[in-house]
């Protein structure tokens, strides 16, 4: 028999009863997504969601994490020129799915009313003529008795490719999550339609082989929000988990934030989670979030910190990190950002050295006059260093 949804509130712990079904469960599937550790009453468990936002299931009941800041908010941090003053209220898990699924079928419709992206791809090809290059190790698995076909390999000029497959499988999966409503399924339905001819394939692997591959034009929106839709993985069969990262979000806003305040500079070029790898296979590899580069050699490093600031305004580790992004890929500044109304802005140089890690926050949250002031000097900021 199910229990009542669990409620939780991203980054925030709570004492919750589990059984030891859930708590197994909850173990083995979803421990990318909370931190369980037992407290000295009996059954009851200190429950930590991390960065996620959205609902997985256990077998027992649904589990809904909710983020902190308030949907208005959350709008603004997806897109700046939203319009969020009339909305009120607080954002529930169930309420940002509807939302990134309501998004992604408009973003699928736009792009099939533009027409897919098609590209080459091989397939084979079995019958009486031959087409294409002959298949030579499907030839010989022929049988004697059936020498009358003739195996092809053919380039087809298709739509049945990565860019396109990915948000089909990314809403197939939110589809089956059972976790939205009936009308976004139904927009959903709909925008699947335009990709009838796309084969249904795992996100998973998909995401993967998109990260090594040129971004077809005008796909970069819908792509990106496929990413933070298929989010943190977790769960089996049915109970698979529908969970955004909010790491991956703020991720999202910084980059937008850099590409708009660089817009114009001829010499400036932004590239988001480009991969180095220093020494000799296998090598060290570095991906930092966002890599400014002037003339092909990086110039600023800038990392998302999706945690709190502590008062005294340094995380050590993070600094190390952002000092290492910078010294090994030539970088003169790495800068990390992080959420947070009040205003900081620290500097570290280490002695003898021209390289420079600074620490930033920005303010996602208070009123959207607010959080847009906040983008701008930021925006200021990471250029000028001011």
């Amino acid at each position: 028999m199910s229990r009542a949804d669990l409620h939780l509130i991203e980054r925030r712990s709570r004492l919750c009863r589990l059984a030891g079904d859930e708590v197994r469960y909850l173990v083995e599937h979803h421990r990318a997504a909370l931190d369980l550790a037992p407290t000295t009453r009996r059954g009851v468990w200190r429950v930590l969601p991390r960065g996620v936002v959205g609902v997985l299931h256990t077998p027992l009941r649904r589990v809904v994490i909710s983020p902190k800041m308030p949907i208005a908010n959350l709008l603004l941090l997806l897109d700046s020129t939203a319009t969020p003053e009339a909305v009120t209220g607080p954002a529930s898990g169930e309420v940002v799915l509807q939302m990134f699924a309501g998004q992604l079928a408009e973003l699928m419709r736009d792009r099939s009313r533009l027409g897919l992206h098609r590209d080459y791809r091989e397939r084979s090809h079995e019958g009486p003529v031959l087409l294409g290059a002959l298949d030579v190790a499907a030839q010989m698995r022929q049988p004697i008795e059936r020498r009358d076909r003739l195996h092809g390999r053919v380039d087809d000029f298709t739509g049945d490719v990565e860019c396109n497959q990915f948000p089909r499988a990314v809403a197939t999966l939110a589809l089956r999550s059972g976790v939205l409503d009936a009308p976004t399924r139904e927009l959903l339905q709909q925008a699947i339609a335009g990709f009838a001819d796309v084969a249904d394939v795992e996100p998973e692997s998909l995401a993967r082989r998109l990260a090594r591959m040129p971004e077809p034009p005008g796909y970069g929106p819908l792509l990106d929000l496929c990413r933070v839709l298929l989010g943190v993985a977790g769960g089996v069969g049915e109970l698979r988990s529908l969970l955004v990262s909010m790491e991956r979000i703020f991720e999202r806003f910084l980059c937008r934030a850099v590409e708009e305040a660089i817009v114009g500079r001829a010499d400036l070029r932004i590239e988001s989670q480009a991969s180095s790898t220093i020494g000799e296979s296998p090598g060290l590899l570095l991906r930092p979030d966002i890599t400014i580069s002037r003339a092909d050699r990086p110039e600023i490093i800038v990392d998302a910190k999706w945690k709190r600031l502590p008062e005294d305004g340094q995380i050590p580790e993070d600094v190390y990190q952002a000092l290492a992004y910078a010294c090994f890929l030539g970088a003169r500044r790495a800068v990390l950002v992080y959420p947070g109304r009040k205003r900081v802005v620290r500097r570290f140089v280490p002695p003898g050295h021209d390289v420079c890690v600074e620490v930033r926050t920005v303010a996602v949250s208070g009123s959207p006059a607010l959080c847009r002031r906040e983008r701008q000097r930021l925006q200021r900021g990471l250029l000028r260093g001011g």
